[in-house]
């Protein structure tokens, strides 16, 4: 998949792809994602925003869709984020 740029009725702008967990802390319940586009840019989500059902866990390297949109410059902040299936 290939970024896909979507805007709502007010205008802003979601970017939906595919990319990779960097980082997640079951705890607190926040984590990290990257699309292998930019890696070096971190886009911020919380366990809230993931689909699954049962336990809402990622793992390092687990590769994702989601919806990020930029909140503010350099803060990215990821929805709807679903683990890919492993071929």
């Amino acid at each position: 998949m290939s970024k896909k740029e979507l805007i709502n009725s007010k205008g802003n702008v979601f970017i939906q792809t595919v990319g990779v967990v960097k980082s997640f802390n079951e705890e607190t319940g926040y984590g990290f994602l990257f699309t292998i586009e930019e890696p070096e840019r971190d886009i911020y989500f919380h366990f809230t925003q993931i689909i699954t059902e049962g336990k809402k866990e990622l793992t390092p390297g687990d590769n994702v869709e989601f919806i990020y949109t930029e909140l503010a410059p350099d803060k990215l902040r990821a929805f709807s984020v679903k683990k890919l299936e492993e071929k």
